[in-house]
């Protein structure tokens, strides 16, 4: 994890691979599912989407198995991004909505919030401005709540584009 954070995505490959021989070792599948999803990220952020759709569904397993919620709910969204980023807009707004109905199952406001920035993104993608703009304003208002600057400016970027998509 420290390796994505510093912004050193390659380096993050090998103690991922470690962490992931660990965690079957040991049988702690619910850290296995966690390292898995950012296993995924890395390999996505490296454009290798197969190893990413293989890595995140094998994350959604564990998660499953292991009664995680968040586990679960990331391995959606991962899951949901890469579709995104084929295209495929029907199986990504499946996964995100999936992901958004266990948050908020599980209690979780902040995974919530994350899995609607990108059911927006999705809406938006298909033509539904109505309920892309609404999403949009939710998520600022818990932006705002939550002191998220990040969050804030997705958002007015978000609204940006939807403004332009009708011409404002």
């Amino acid at each position: 994890r420290a390796y994505v954070l510093a912004g050193k995505a390659d380096l993050a490959l090998v103690p991922l691979r470690r962490s992931e021989t660990l965690y079957l070792e040991s049988r702690h599948r619910a850290a296995l599912a966690r390292s898995l999803i950012w296993h995924a990220q890395v390999l996505g952020s490296r454009m290798r989407y197969g190893e990413m759709r293989d890595v995140a569904k094998r994350a959604l397993s564990e998660g499953e198995a292991t009664h995680n919620p968040a586990a679960t709910g990331d391995a959606h969204r991962a899951l949901g991004v890469l579709a995104t980023m084929l295209g495929d807009w029907p199986a990504a707004s499946a996964h995100f909505r999936r992901a958004v109905a266990i948050s908020a199952a599980a209690g979780d406001s902040s995974g919530v919030m994350t899995s609607t920035k990108y059911v927006a993104d999705v809406a938006l993608a298909a033509g539904d401005i109505a309920t892309a703009k609404r999403l949009a304003r939710e998520r600022l208002d818990w932006a705002r709540l939550t002191d998220d600057a990040n969050a804030r400016y997705e958002m007015y970027r978000l609204l940006a584009n939807i403004a332009e998509r009708e011409n404002d």
